[in-house]
């Protein structure tokens, strides 16, 4: 009859002790990086990555909810992670404004090729110019990404520049 042998559990953690994955002594050929967080017999040991915990590792937003307290994995508490999870959707608003910009860029784009630039008079390649710096400036303003203020779109002759 074969001994059960004691099995430890790891956790890879960020800067501030924040357990990011799990892993079991079973699995895990070089635990460089990871830190000892229980040890044990059985299932929950081995397969730690899915049984260990007893729910997810990370929450909807990719924030961790655990952390390494004392060498032991506890459970985060809530107000704890609500900084975490303000900076992901302040990135995740970010992206979408970005996006928004590179979608209004890529529709100006047809003003700066040479036969529509050669239609505009110079006052409206200094506007489209400028408007398209603006935008490629949005990421600088100030409140960016919740209080944007988008440019206007240069007004004229555009409809011609786009035939």
């Amino acid at each position: 009859m074969e001994e059960n042998k004691v099995i430890q559990v790891y956790g890879r953690c960020d800067e501030a002790g924040n357990i990011l994955e799990v892993g079991s002594s079973v699995f895990l050929a070089d635990t460089e990086g990871w830190v000892q967080i229980d040890e044990g017999e059985g299932d929950r040991y081995a397969h730690a990555q899915s049984n260990y915990f007893s729910g997810p590792l990370l929450d909807d937003f990719g924030v961790p909810l655990y952390r390494v307290v004392g060498g032991r994995a506890k459970e985060r508490p809530p107000g704890d992670m609500d900084a975490d999870r303000a900076a992901v959707s302040a990135r995740l608003a970010g992206e979408d404004v970005r996006a928004e910009r590179d979608r209004r860029l890529a529709e100006s784009d047809i003003t700066q090729l040479a036969d529509q630039q050669g239609k505009m008079t110079p006052e409206e390649r200094l506007a489209w110019t400028a408007y398209r710096q603006a935008l490629r400036d949005v990421p600088e303003q100030e409140g960016f990404p919740g209080a944007v203020e988008w440019p206007e779109i240069p007004r004229g002759d555009e409809d011609d520049a786009e035939s």
